[in-house]
């Protein structure tokens, strides 16, 4: 385990690393109530070519990137954050999201496109369901992207991904509430009122019987490890408010 500790820079600057379909969108626009300077960041590589001073106006950058990319000078001086969510409920959303991306005749991609012609049994045991079943690990645990991360045994990403975790804060969906407040409470504001946002999803078990679901499970045992080990740390933090 890294020994690297989490060192911010006071609460007037925010990265926040949106892992998708963990509620980050509605997440975002209540973080931007305080921090209202804001860069959306689409894809990782947006903030690959980016000086110094590119977000020298900036209070909070909210986005798709890695972890990594978190030790990049120009997001040094941002506090990290992120979130975390039950690994199934993830992958259940991200199923979903592609059958109401269809409806709204919104691009689809390759996996999406999968995900219309198969049960969420299938999608969830698929090879083309592996970048959403190991998402957060992904997302968090990766060191130097686009090399496949399929390729990359889940222990060496758990790692990573926990080493990550040190230098960032984290809440879980099914805590968002008290976390969201704690972390407004640190900048000196009053935290606005939250939806439920997507925390009751993780009590749906529908598209799965006990047994695939137990299954699926063993499969995410590194991704449960992951939530398991953010959820600690974020108890720990709340315990100090």
């Amino acid at each position: 385990m890294s020994t690297k500790k989490l060192n911010l820079h006071g609460m007037d600057r925010v990265a926040f690393l949106h892992i998708p379909k963990t509620g980050g969108t509605s997440l975002t626009e209540h973080l931007a109530v305080h921090w209202n300077c804001v860069k959306i960041v689409r894809d990782h590589v947006e903030l690959d070519d980016k000086n110094d001073d590119s977000l020298s106006n900036i209070t909070l950058v909210a986005g798709h990137f890695y972890a990594y990319q978190l030790n990049y000078p120009i997001l040094r001086k941002f506090f990290p954050i992120t979130i975390l969510r039950d690994p199934i409920s993830r992958l259940l959303s991200e199923y979903r999201f592609a059958y109401a991306s269809a409806e709204r005749c919104e691009p689809l991609t390759f996996e999406m496109q999968f995900a219309l012609k198969v049960t969420f049994f299938e999608y969830a045991f698929s090879h083309l369901g592996a970048s959403g079943r190991h998402a957060q690990l992904f997302i968090l645990g990766a060191q130097a992207p686009p090399f496949p991360l399929v390729m990359v045994p889940l222990k060496e990403l758990l790692t990573n991904a926990k080493n990550a975790l040190e230098t960032m804060l984290v809440g879980t969906t099914d805590s968002l509430d008290p976390f969201v407040k704690r972390l407004f409470e640190k900048a000196g504001s009053k935290a606005p009122s939250l939806p439920r946002l997507n925390e009751q999803a993780n009590q749906d078990d529908g598209a799965l019987t006990t047994r695939q679901q137990k299954a699926l499970k063993e499969i995410l045992a590194a991704d449960y490890a992951l939530l398991e080990y953010g959820r600690l740390k974020m108890n720990r933090w709340l315990d100090k408010m």
